[in-house]
């Protein structure tokens, strides 16, 4: 029975291990090679470019339990992202303050983060930071911002860089999005919030992540649905 329990969890292992290979091959780009040879492969997402940074202290309305990422290659980069989560956590330090004066019992207002790496390499950097917090009413409220820099360039890249032969980008996500918006929605569409969400304006589409195929969109609530349908976001394969 000893010998039985062993032989089990080998397989156990060695099945979870091949699973595990075969899920993180989608973190990387795919190497070519035309005479049979092994080429390098390019992490998408190398851990060993970025560690990740958290501020916690607390004020006498406001908890906080924020994160965001600082990059070993991008110090430009870094300035930017600090600079704009300790002008969200400014924000809410004195929104909680504000909302204090009204709702004088209860809990401190939390404000909180997380992020997710889209592309993290010796090329580009590209990531969705999520923002939430609680300022009272039926329930948290929530953003979402993103972060695209040109590592070897040292420099933000913006939509119209994704788009050089197009000069009405816009409109062409703006159509796309309707139309994948619409069927992802299927009969809970709201179409006048889909129509006004989707309008061919940069902020519409500010809040965007970059892959080497590929430009995926985020909605954040409210944007696109309503709240209940939460977050959304479409993949335009890149031209």
């Amino acid at each position: 029975m000893k010998k039985l329990l062993i032989a089990l969890a080998i397989i156990i292992l060695v099945a979870g291990g091949a699973y595990f290979i075969l899920d993180s091959k989608s973190e990387y780009e795919a190497p070519t090679s035309e005479n049979g040879e092994t080429e390098k492969v390019t992490l998408l997402v190398d851990p060993s470019l970025y560690e990740t940074r958290t501020y916690k202290e607390g004020t006498a309305d406001a908890t906080f339990d924020v994160v965001y990422p600082e990059f070993r290659n991008a110090p430009d980069l870094n300035s930017s992202i600090e600079e704009f989560v300790m002008g969200a956590i400014e924000t809410h330090t004195s929104d909680a303050e504000e909302t204090r004066k009204i709702m004088t019992d209860g809990d401190k207002f939390p404000f909180y983060t997380s992020w997710t790496p889209v592309q993290v390499n010796e090329d580009y950097i590209s990531f969705v930071l999520r923002l939430g917090g609680y300022l009272g009413g039926a329930h948290d409220f929530h953003a979402i911002a993103s972060f695209n820099y040109d590592v070897k360039g040292k420099s933000e890249v913006a939509l119209r860089d994704l788009f050089p032969n197009d000069p009405n980008y816009l409109k062409t996500i703006s159509n796309f999005a309707r139309k994948e918006l619409r069927a992802k929605f299927g009969k809970n569409a709201n179409e006048d919030m889909l129509l006004a969400g989707t309008e061919p304006t940069l902020e519409n589409f500010s809040v965007f992540t970059i892959l080497p195929d590929s430009t995926t969109f985020y909605f954040g609530e409210y944007q696109v649905a309503p709240y209940a349908l939460g977050e959304s976001k479409v993949a335009l394969p890149r031209p």
